[in-house]
């Protein structure tokens, strides 16, 4: 039994965030996004990685007042 793993290349990852790539560069070096997985010059990120990024997280209520007629 084989298991295909799916990796992100930078433009998917940069696609899925609405980023740009430098961006994606920049939050990397900062950490604030996960590393890539190398494999010599290319660079893929593992969707598990990425996703707490893309779980919508819950919005607040808003409550309004209604009007008296």
């Amino acid at each position: 039994m084989t298991q295909t793993l799916t990796l992100l290349s930078a433009p998917e990852v940069c696609a899925l965030l609405a980023i740009s790539r430098s961006t994606l560069d920049r939050h990397v070096k900062a950490g604030t996004l996960p590393q890539p997985v190398k494999f010599g010059s290319t660079v893929r990120w593992r969707p598990a990685d990425l996703a707490h990024l893309i779980t919508p997280k819950p919005q607040p209520r808003i409550r309004t007042r209604r009007r008296a007629a």
